[in-house]
């Protein structure tokens, strides 16, 4: 199997989103603007003292979590995030709403810049649990996340699918896929014998 990316996989649609907003091209009066999406979002403190590699400051920025009601595409969220002005004009899938909320003040980071979570913002709803395990429901979403991408993209082996994931450095999925051996090897060879022989041997474009 032709190796894939994990982040060039166009079709995912996921409920968590997280994405960045720098400071220079902030929409005035952000926390208002985030209000009027009616929609949970988590906000970071400002960032402002992150640095590069080569020990040059970062702009200053925010970064956000979006949560959706139903799975969104990339495309979709953006639109709806959109008086955000969300910087690089993409978005990245959230895995772990409390490893990604932690990230949020670099909590397990401590080479980078600290900041406090009493500074973390949260909107419509939403809820800045640092420590709190996946619940149920959240485990049931990883479960059809990982379902659904086996599906779209064709993959027929379990060896393969681990090596898509594991080449994209998604070490939850890669947990995951690994103490749940029987569903996936199983889903796997269904989607062989369930593709023409012609298909089997590629996952989609």
């Amino acid at each position: 199997m032709a190796r894939k990316d994990f982040t060039t996989m166009g079709r995912e649609r996921y409920r968590t989103w997280a994405g960045i907003i720098y400071e220079e091209s902030a929409p005035e009066n952000l926390a208002r603007v985030i209000e009027s999406l009616h929609m949970p979002i988590i906000l970071s403190p400002l960032h402002c003292d992150d640095v590069k590699d080569d020990g040059t400051k970062k702009k200053p920025h925010w970064h956000f979590i979006a949560f959706a009601d139903n799975p969104q595409s990339m495309k979709a969220m953006m639109g709806l995030l959109e008086p955000l002005h969300v910087g690089g004009g993409k978005l990245e899938h959230v895995i772990s709403t409390p490893s990604y909320t932690r990230y949020l003040c670099h909590m397990d980071n401590p080479e980078k810049a600290q900041y406090s979570p009493d500074d973390v913002r949260c909107f419509g709803g939403a809820v800045a649990d640092f420590d709190k395990p996946a619940s149920k429901s959240q485990e049931r979403e990883l479960m059809r996340d990982i379902t659904r991408f086996v599906l779209d993209n064709g993959i027929c082996e379990y060896a393969d699918l681990l090596e898509v994931i594991l080449n994209s450095e998604q070490y939850e999925w890669a947990d995951w896929v690994s103490t749940h051996t029987i569903h996936f090897n199983n889903l796997c060879r269904s989607n062989r014998f369930r593709q023409p022989a012609s298909q089997a041997e590629e996952p989609k474009e």
